[in-house]
């Protein structure tokens, strides 16, 4: 199951996220985060310890701030993967949202999505759950919104 980015468990209490994971046993918790700017808990993931990051420039802004001391213990206890996407798929994931769903979602809410459009988020025909969310998006900062083909 990919989770609403790392930023879900940044916000969320514990007991909205972890109630899915002890529950069932088969489920895979993964969560996913953009490459390079944004990447606290990915690189706290991958170490062991926690990392912060300073102000991230990212399209994803609900992935700006840095993963707290109770949430990284939480993803160290719960988290089975952490995977990472770039800025450029970000984009390309809200416009094929709105494309084929009619939905124009935030950037941050995108990042599983293109998570799952690359491929990252377990095999062909697994079954899979994203939380689509909308509502924090600056229309001006959307590239496709803009008229721009790509993300530079």
């Amino acid at each position: 199951m990919a989770v609403n980015p790392a930023s879900a468990a940044r916000r969320q209490a514990p007991d909205q996220i972890l109630p899915t994971r002890v529950d069932s046993a088969d489920v895979y918790l993964l969560l996913t985060e953009t490459c390079g700017w944004a990447d606290d808990a990915y690189q706290s993931w991958r170490s062991g310890r926690r990392c912060a990051v300073n102000v991230p420039q990212t399209i994803a802004d609900g992935l700006r701030g840095s993963i707290g001391v109770r949430n990284f213990e939480l993803l160290r206890s719960h988290v089975d993967e952490v995977v990472t996407v770039s800025e450029a798929a970000i984009v390309a994931a809200m416009r094929t949202v709105l494309d084929d769903l009619k939905l124009l979602i935030e950037p941050s809410s995108a990042v599983p999505v293109a998570a799952a459009l690359a491929g990252k988020l377990g095999p062909a025909g697994s079954r899979l759950g994203i939380v689509l969310s909308g509502g924090n998006i600056d229309l001006s900062l959307c590239p496709f919104l803009r008229g721009e083909r790509t993300l530079t």
